[in-house]
């Protein structure tokens, strides 16, 4: 037995020495490998497309299968340091590098489905979106789900790919309000046509050119890096909406407006009662006034500059014209009723007849026509 133990001790030594070297071996591999794991693992993705969802988790198997081989051949080391009665090697390597793979499938999982989420909502057409069930589920996503204080991300809430999902989340929560925005019944065919031309800067479809219109057509676009433009677009859409009202108004009360006149015994009719007339005259210039201030008012500018000049014509007249009644009925007694006077100015008296069939003559016809806007002005 004695001569058995000598003869098989050298070989156990030399068996040893084999081990040992293989484990220095072993241990080399095991950083390299290390090292190469954390240059190669998707943990820094800048963008988590659904390609680069799909190669993450290519590269997370790869590397699963190849850390699992690496396993393997540690716990064969492992058995014959047992048998040699070695001291028992520890690979923390391996341990960092599962721990990672675990925490990498944790996160792509979550990547994944807020992709599919987000793909989904993607594909709603236009008419369809309710921004406020979308902001709803959104919200629950961000507190729940990529909460980067969740101790459920605690291990990967550093990692690039974690923090491109954050920036993917924020994004839309900035985008959805501008997509409520944008629809607003106050949004027209040119003021996508200026979305387009003057914010984002590339063709677009819209709503009414397009059936197929959804959400995708406007994250593609990347509002979020617009949102103060769209801001600033849909308000003031909403503004010339406003100034469109106060045209239309302007223009359906001067459509019906009209003069009141009043004959005399001599068959002469007077103007009277222009209180609604001045009234309205005021309230409109003012308005007018108002929207030519607004930075709004483009579109409208050539309305807004013809009706002011119109009604500013219609308010001189009436004030040349009341004068000129008021000044007639002062010389008309005189020079058609006074003998004496007829007498006396021969020529002046002529010449006042002349001025009296004249008059007679307008206030007539703008009796026969006594619309404000033909007797005192034009619309242009």
């Amino acid at each position: 037995m004695r001569e058995v133990k000598e003869k098989i001790l050298p070989l156990q030594k030399t068996e040893g020495e084999n081990v040992k070297r293989d484990k220095d071996l072993f241990r080399e591999r095991v950083i390299g490998f290390k090292v190469e794991f954390g240059d190669s693992v998707p943990k820094n993705v800048k963008d988590p497309s659904p390609q680069a969802i799909n190669e993450a988790y290519a590269k997370i198997g790869l590397y699963y299968n190849r850390l699992k081989e690496f396993e393997r051949q540690r716990d064969e080391l492992a058995n014959k340091e047992t048998l040699f009665d070695l001291d028992r090697s520890i690979y923390k390597e391996l341990k960092e590098c599962n721990n990672d793979l675990i925490n990498l499938k944790k996160m792509w999982d979550l990547i994944a489905l807020v992709d599919m989420q987000f793909e989904n909502w993607k594909k709603t057409r236009w008419d369809k979106i309710n921004v406020d069930d979308l902001q709803t589920l959104l919200k629950e996503i961000a507190t729940k789900q990529c909460n980067q204080q969740s101790p459920q991300n605690k291990e990967f809430k550093g990692w690039y790919a974690f923090k491109s999902l954050n920036d993917r989340v924020k994004n839309m929560g900035t985008v959805l309000p501008l997509v409520a925005l944008l629809h607003s019944e106050f949004m027209l065919d040119r003021h996508w046509e200026s979305l387009a031309q003057n914010i984002v800067k590339k063709h677009i479809k819209t709503p009414k050119s397009d059936p197929t219109f959804c959400l995708n057509d406007l994250i593609v676009l990347k509002l979020h890096e617009f949102s103060d433009d769209v801001n600033e677009l849909v308000d003031g859409a909403a503004k010339e909406d406003k100034i469109s009202k106060k045209l239309d108004n302007i223009e359906r009360i001067w459509e019906t407006l009209s003069f009141n006149f009043e004959s005399r015994e001599d068959g002469i009719p007077l103007l009277i009662q222009l209180d609604q007339v001045t009234e309205n005259l005021d309230q409109h210039l003012l308005d007018l006034m108002g929207m030519m201030s607004s930075k709004d008012v483009e579109f409208f500018r050539t309305k807004v500059e013809t009706w002011t000049k119109t009604l500013k014509t219609v308010e001189a007249v009436i004030d040349k014209w009341v004068k000129v009644q008021k000044d007639y009925l002062k010389l008309q007694p005189i020079f058609l009723q006074s003998e004496d006077i007829r007498t006396s100015l021969p020529d002046e008296t002529k010449k006042f007849e002349v001025i009296d069939q004249n008059f007679r003559a307008i206030m007539q016809e703008a009796q026969d026509d006594p619309k404000v806007t033909l007797c005192a002005g034009s619309v242009e």
